[in-house]
């Protein structure tokens, strides 16, 4: 019986001891399973509160409707996520590259939108292409780049219609002067109606130009005679000549002319050099008509011509103090016999010969430029000058009282700008030299 009793207490005692490791082996199951449920599920962060507190992050409805950031959703919205703030340092949602920097698609608290980029500026940025197959509509004021418009025309998709511009127009150049600006030919099949012209190079309209010309009208201010094709210019008097000009005319280029020019006994000014073969004033004596012609000059002179008496000195200029004078190899005394005549051109009358003479040329140093012609009138008579040029003054000299016939000459102040070979493409008239 005991041996019973004792076989009994060790089969319970392993009984016990086998329901006891069951425990253990169940424990570290269920704590396994907890760990790994743990590792998978740590991509999800909940609230940070305590179970059973706060709104909740997360809700769903039975409708499968899902919200983050609220436990309440919303009736048709499958997916609803309320953003934590209205600024711009949160994103309501964020979509990125498998790197988890790059963005895709990102949403703002400020309400930005980004496309393939950083959010930016703009409501919307978007980097790449956008394609839309519908209007895109609204009130624009946005800028639209003009390099990144396509050819084609205007309008097309809609059927057309007009367009304005708020600004200048140009074509061919990107500064425009004028509301349309065309650089290069134009062309207009039907008429271009223009207004009243404001400047020089405006264009006129028909009305305007048949206000200033008639065309063969014979009573306006151009004509052209269809017979002849004389033009008349400022009278409606049949034209004589093949233009017939009443009233002043100008030529901003050359006027060349293979016959004569008449000016009808007027006058030519503003002449800055007169190239001719000669020069001949024409007299009318008796009724017969005489030539005179000018003479020729080497270089660009001036000259003056006049008389002169001379009287003995006053013994006030610096020959009457000397008491003789060398002319050549010939010594000549003049003591006490001395006659003089002083041209002083710092006291001749303005507007004189003499005057105007010194005005205009170039006396070099020493007045030596000046080249003096004498000539004593009836008996002869010893004459002679000098110069005084801290004076500006030219004395005459003679050895009795006479009168004199004088002439000066001396280059222009400018001669040298004149020069005797001729550079000029003008072919003139060359006269032939003798041999």
């Amino acid at each position: 019986m005991k041996k019973a009793v004792k076989s009994i207490k060790r089969k319970d005692l392993n009984y016990r001891r086998i329901f006891l490791a069951s425990l253990i082996a169940l424990a570290v199951v269920i704590i396994s399973v907890a760990i790994l449920a743990s590792y998978y599920a740590r991509a999800f962060i909940g609230p940070g509160q305590p179970s059973g507190s706060g709104a909740g992050a997360i809700g769903v409805d039975s409708a499968d409707n899902i919200s983050v950031g609220s436990s309440t959703t919303r009736a048709n919205t499958k997916m609803l996520i309320i953003s934590s703030s209205t600024g711009s340092s949160a994103w309501a949602l964020g979509v990125y590259q498998p790197d988890g920097t790059t963005p895709i698609f990102l949403v703002r608290d400020d309400k930005k939108v980004a496309i393939g980029t950083s959010i930016g500026s703009a409501a919307l940025t978007v980097a790449g292409d956008i394609s839309a197959t519908g209007n895109i509509s609204g009130t624009y004021t946005g800028a639209v780049s003009s390099t990144n418009i396509r050819a084609g025309s205007f309008g097309t998709g809609v059927g057309g219609g007009n367009f304005s511009f708020p600004a200048s127009l140009a074509v061919s150049t990107s500064s425009p002067a004028y509301n349309l600006d065309v650089w290069g030919t134009g062309r207009f099949i039907n008429n271009l109606a223009v207004g009243t012209p404001i400047g020089n190079g405006d264009a006129t309209p028909k009305s305007y130009v048949d206000g200033l010309v008639y065309w063969y009208a014979g009573n306006g201010y151009l004509y052209p005679a269809s017979t002849t094709m004389n033009i008349a210019i400022g009278t409606s008097t049949t034209p004589s000549y093949k233009l017939d000009v009443s009233g002043s005319g100008r030529f901003t280029g050359s006027l060349i002319a293979s016959g004569g020019i008449n000016l009808n006994n007027q006058n030519i000014t503003g002449v800055n050099k007169l190239t001719v073969t000669t020069i001949d004033p024409i007299y009318l004596i008796d009724g017969r008509k005489y030539a005179t012609y000018v003479s020729d000059t080497i270089g660009l002179k001036m000259e003056v011509y006049g008389k002169a008496k001379l009287l003995r000195s006053s013994d006030k200029t610096q020959m009457s103090k000397n008491k003789k004078i060398g002319i050549g190899n010939l010594d000549l005394d003049i003591t006490g016999t001395d006659h003089q005549y002083i041209i002083d051109f710092k006291s001749v009358p303005v507007g004189s010969d003499l005057w105007l003479f010194w005005q205009t040329i170039k006396e070099g140093r020493d007045m030596q430029d000046i080249v003096v012609s004498l000539a004593p009138e009836g008996a002869p008579a010893r004459v002679w000058y000098e110069f005084l040029p801290a004076d500006r003054q030219l004395v005459f000299h003679s050895d009795r009282e006479v009168t004199i016939s004088y002439h000066l000459v001396a280059p222009r102040h400018d001669s040298d700008s004149w020069r005797n070979i001729y550079e000029s493409d003008e072919p003139g008239v060359p006269l032939l030299i003798k041999r």
